[in-house]
C-alpha cells in the first residue's frame, strides 16, 4: 500500500508480563484473570471451548508464542502449558451451562451447532436453502 506504514510499537518497548502483572496487583490491587481475555463469561467460553471444540483453534498458541519470542517462557513450559486445558473442565460445563441459557437454546440446539461443519461454502449453502 502505497503511503502507509505500518508501526509496530510494542517491539520496541520493554515488556515482561509477569512484571506488570506483579505491580498492577502491588500497585492496584488488581485480581488476574486465569486465562487470557478471559475476563467474561463470553469471552472464555468462546476462545476456551467453542473456539477450540468446533475449529480446533487454540488461542492460547498465539499468546505463548509471543512469549517465547519475547523470551519470557521457553518453548518446553508454552508446549507443558498446551498439555492443560485451556480452563477447568467444571467451569467450561458451568460456562456451557449459562450460555445456552442465556442464548436462548436447548442443549440439542447447542450441540448441533457444534457438530455442524464449520466451512465457509456450508453458510453460503445454507442462506441458499433458506430463501
Amino acid at each position: 500500500m502505497d503511503g502507509i506504514r505500518m508501526a509496530t510499537f510494542f517491539d520496541k518497548i520493554d515488556f515482561n508480563l509477569n512484571e506488570v502483572k506483579e505491580r498492577l496487583i502491588k500497585e492496584l490491587n488488581w485480581t488476574p484473570y486465569p486465562g487470557k481475555h478471559y475476563e467474561s463469561i463470553f469471552t472464555r467460553f468462546y476462545q476456551g471451548y467453542i473456539l477450540l471444540k468446533k475449529f480446533n483453534v487454540d488461542k492460547r498458541k498465539a499468546h505463548l508464542s509471543s512469549l517465547i519470542c519475547s523470551g519470557q517462557i521457553t518453548r518446553a513450559e508454552a508446549l507443558n502449558e498446551l498439555k492443560l486445558p485451556p480452563y477447568p473442565t467444571e467451569l467450561q460445563m458451568e460456562d456451557r451451562n449459562y450460555v445456552i441459557k442465556k442464548w436462548g437454546l436447548t442443549e440439542v440446539e447447542f450441540d448441533r451447532i457444534m457438530a455442524e461443519k464449520k466451512y465457509l461454502m456450508n453458510l453460503t449453502a445454507r442462506k441458499k436453502e433458506q430463501t
